[in-house]
């Protein structure tokens, strides 16, 4: 059987992902697997037509297609997504559609999900016959019970494609209403209280739905607004995952480009960020997410620490969830507000202008007030599992992280709460009596609002 593997690392032959392609290839020799680094090509790809076809080609030859990719930033490299868009924009989906396909991810299962959300929405969107996904620790490989996990998903797609069995279309097709947004005019600009206010964009043409929304959001502030256009910045490259900026948080591209002033100064710098994207297959832009993968010159650090951040999307924001959980993920792992999102996925252009205008008004009240809402578990969560890589197996390649994580006081293990730690062994131990176990049984209502109420008692008496 023939299957055509693509590579989604920049790494090439040192990625990691590539190694579990290797084991593959030994494991099952009676099989033919044609390996396309189409991450680390891309640009030769892009500039070679002759290449773009070799690899069609082989993709119509083959019984099958593995999409073989780390998980960069929620999602797949940037490269990667650049290749999924030259199908599209080449008209190449004949040659996917009908063919079975399965996903392979190497990560540290941190949205890993949505990367492989993304991926089975472009096999869905290309007609293909999607079988099923395997997502690996990095080191999965060097365990047993990971190496026997791996053998039997591999078996079970070439069992798919020979028994001609796969799962139904999980993601219907998008469809974009055709509106034309028309903004009317600006009653009264929102008074900017001297806040930095910096807008980023990918926006190809002004004379677009995303160009008029984002001329009108410029123009509802008192104050100029900042405009970066990602099209006309100076970016060098994708990131490399070289991890050579685990030290010291210095890019291997260093200040050969733009991003680490962007990011570093401008970002930073900015007590209000409006991101401006459009929706290009399921996701933002290739260059979108080049943007945001050299944002790895900080690692595992949090952008935008008590920023009101907000969102204007053309496109159908409504019928790609994974977006949406991609945009809340990443402002609360930031530690940032998210404000609002807006989108053109009206029926009126005065229904777009109202939104947009009350999303200016938010953007400067909560950044007065220095609103941040309470992370939810995506902030959490992934704030947790990070800490423990960072402390743990991490912390020789992520050193940067973990100074940064120390002098913040992000270890906060509940161990090292000597206090909660007395309290819990004397509670513990007046448990066993029974009659006490008892009383505490028939009170727990009451005992656990009993703080609350004293804070809700003091402050009554200050009224």
């Amino acid at each position: 059987m023939r299957i055509v593997v693509l590579g989604g690392s920049p790494k090439g032959e040192e990625s990691v992902t590539l190694q579990f392609i290797y084991y593959i290839q030994k494991e099952y020799p009676q099989h033919q697997f044609e390996f396309y680094n189409v991450c680390q090509r891309i640009n030769e790809i892009e500039n070679n037509q002759n290449l773009f076809r070799e690899i069609m080609n082989s993709i119509k030859e083959a019984e099958g297609v593995l999409w073989a990719f780390p998980v960069i930033f929620f999602l797949v490299h940037s490269n990667y997504k650049r290749f999924i868009e030259l199908i599209r924009e080449r008209n190449a989906e004949a040659f996917f559609k009908d063919k079975y396909t399965a996903a392979l991810s190497t990560s540290i299962h941190i949205f890993d999900n949505t990367a492989h959300e993304y991926i089975h929405a472009v096999c869905d969107d290309l007609d293909m016959k999607y079988v099923g996904f395997f997502s690996a620790s990095k080191d999965d490989l060097l365990q047993k019970s990971g190496r026997k996990n791996l053998n039997a998903y591999i078996e079970d797609f070439l069992d798919a494609i020979s028994a001609k069995s796969y799962n139904k279309n999980t993601y219907r097709p998008n469809s974009h209403p055709s509106l034309k947004y028309a903004p009317g005019d600006i009653l009264e600009k929102v008074d900017s209280k001297n806040k930095r206010i910096l807008m980023i964009t990918d926006c190809p043409e002004q004379n677009s739905n995303l160009g008029r929304m984002i001329e009108r959001m410029r123009n509802s502030f008192t104050d100029p607004v900042e405009v970066i256009d990602l099209n006309k910045i100076n970016i060098k490259g994708g990131c490399l995952c070289c991890f050579h900026c685990g030290f010291d948080n210095e890019c291997v591209y260093g200040d050969n480009d733009d991003i680490k002033d962007l990011y570093n100064n401008k970002i930073k710098q900015a007590d209000i960020i409006i991101f401006a994207a459009r929706i290009v297959d399921r996701f933002f832009s290739s260059r979108w997410k080049m943007f945001i993968d050299r944002r790895f010159i900080n690692t595992h650090q949090p952008q935008m620490i008590n920023k009101q951040v907000c969102y204007i999307i053309s496109g159908p924001l409504s019928q790609n969830y994974t977006i949406k959980q991609i945009i809340k993920a990443q402002v609360e792992v930031d530690q940032a507000n998210l404000a609002g999102i807006v989108t053109d996925e009206y029926s009126d252009s005065e229904k777009i202008d109202t939104l947009l205008d009350v999303l200016a008004k938010k953007l400067v009240h909560y950044s007065e007030h220095t609103y941040v809402r309470p992370f939810t578990f995506i902030g959490n969560g992934t704030r947790k599992i990070l800490r423990d890589l960072i402390w743990g197996k991490e912390r020789i390649i992520f050193s940067g992280d973990y100074r940064f994580y120390k002098k913040h006081n992000m270890f906060d293990y509940p161990q090292k709460n000597i206090g909660m730690r007395i309290t819990n062994l004397f509670l513990i131990g007046i448990t066993t009596i029974s009659f006490v176990k008892r009383k505490i049984q028939k009170n727990t209502k009451s005992i656990m609002i009993s703080s609350l109420q004293k804070v809700l008692s003091a402050e009554s008496k200050k009224l």
